[in-house]
């Protein structure tokens, strides 16, 4: 194992020390929390859903609200093995397999073009 620094939690009173994956772990820490107070699997996700959905069932702020939102996007399209550019519609099907996978027919006029 290569450990590039050790991380203490504290470093004394007088000694202020910065870890370089002290962002990274705030970050871990913060979408840890968003998960437990707004799990996905108890949201009923669908495509379509607004922040003001997940502020209503779950009570975050507004911008809590629409971080998890682009959470459950994200989860949402890994999930249904979606493109992850696409904005989720609850009409509109990023792709061909992605409308397979919720029963739609689909067919198309003209080639794909890649």
């Amino acid at each position: 194992m290569k450990h590039d620094e050790t991380r203490l939690r504290a470093a004394g009173a007088s000694k202020t020390v910065r870890s370089k994956r002290g962002a990274k772990d705030e970050i871990d820490a913060n979408r840890l929390t968003a998960s437990i107070l707004a799990p996905f699997d108890k949201a009923d996700f669908e495509p379509g859903m607004t922040a003001d959905d997940i502020s209503a069932r779950f009570g975050p702020s507004r911008e809590a609200a629409e971080k998890r939102l682009k959470e459950f996007e994200r989860i949402y399209r890994r999930r249904n093995g979606l493109p992850g550019r696409c904005r989720l519609a609850s009409s509109i099907f990023c792709s061909r397999k992605g409308a397979r996978a919720t029963g739609s027919q689909v067919s198309l006029t003209q080639p794909l073009r890649r």
